[in-house]
């Protein structure tokens, strides 16, 4: 006859061989999903050194300047063209803006 705990220990020894096949398939896929993980973040390393290097590329004056002068047609100011601070129109104080924009929506 057997001795109920040796039934008990095949039993508790089942359940942890089971357990412990099943903890070892979990750690796999994790271990790949870990690896997938790290080919990602090396491939978004990569992707940001190549747009870092195309952004220097892009922002070099030279460039700049020689897109500059092919596109805009910008001249140097002569002096007829400064003129004295007084002459420059002052912006409306934003009170007399929130006034004229609410007699504007009164004349609507």
């Amino acid at each position: 006859m057997i001795r109920p705990t040796v039934i008990a220990a095949a039993i508790v020894l089942a359940v942890m061989v089971t357990g412990l096949f099943e903890l070892k398939y979990e750690v796999r896929e994790l271990d790949q999903e870990k690896s997938r993980l790290h080919d990602r973040i090396a491939e978004e390393r990569e992707s940001l050194r190549v747009l870092q290097a195309e952004w220097s590329y892009l922002n070099h004056p030279d460039r700049i300047q020689a897109l500059v002068a092919q596109h805009l047609a910008l001249t140097t100011p002569s002096s007829r063209q400064i003129l004295p601070v007084e002459q420059i129109p002052m912006r409306p104080r934003s009170d007399t803006l929130a006034q004229a924009a609410a007699e504007e929506g009164r004349a609507r």
